[in-house]
């Protein structure tokens, strides 16, 4: 790291530390975020507040998940797995794992069901790469699978998983963001 960069980084921390509210309120969305500022030498002195994500009750809900399969055109004896990103090859989205997961299983009876932006390279199994998807669409894509894995592996949120649960899909994450209060093994 050069020179000036460190005195960049060193000036803008200062300005921020002296110019930092005393009294300021943190809100903090996850035990993964919430442990990231008590380290932070700019807010550990702060009220930090936990705030997990909240969803709409009345949206996010079960409901049967042969309808749901066959609303997407999936073979209802197929188990689905869903997983979504809005940038899917963004490496912090920990898509690489995903693939490798996937990759190792024998028997492949099952369809990834895809949603956000990007298609999926690499993978050997079948894909249902949806795109964006609105509220309604997502919420049935949530119902109709089995399993939502999120491979992130740096994220505040994220928010997919409070909405999985929601609808009942169990999760797999990696121990980020709002998983460490909502995933258990």
């Amino acid at each position: 790291m050069s020179y000036y960069f460190k005195q960049c980084i060193k000036r803008n921390f200062q300005y921020k530390k002296n110019y930092l509210p005393q009294d300021a309120l943190v809100w903090v969305a996850s035990t993964g975020d919430y442990e990231l500022v008590m380290k932070s030498p700019l807010y550990n002195n702060h009220r930090v507040v936990k705030n997990l994500l909240t969803l709409d009750a009345d949206k996010f809900i079960l409901t049967d998940k042969y309808e749901a399969k066959i609303r997407w055109g999936i073979d209802p004896i197929k188990k689905v797995i869903l997983c979504g990103s809005s940038k899917i090859n963004e490496p912090r989205k920990g898509i690489k794992y995903l693939v490798e997961a996937i990759n190792q299983i024998k028997y492949k009876n099952f369809i990834l069901l895809l949603v956000g932006g990007d298609d999926i390279a690499g993978v050997d199994c079948e894909v249902q790469h949806t795109g964006y998807l609105n509220t309604e669409q997502l919420i049935s894509a949530y119902q109709a699978a089995d399993l939502f894995v999120c491979p992130s592996i740096a994220d505040s949120g994220p928010l997919m998983i409070n909405q999985s649960i929601m609808t009942g899909t169990p999760v797999v994450s990696f121990p980020i963001g709002v998983s460490k209060d909502l995933v258990h093994t």
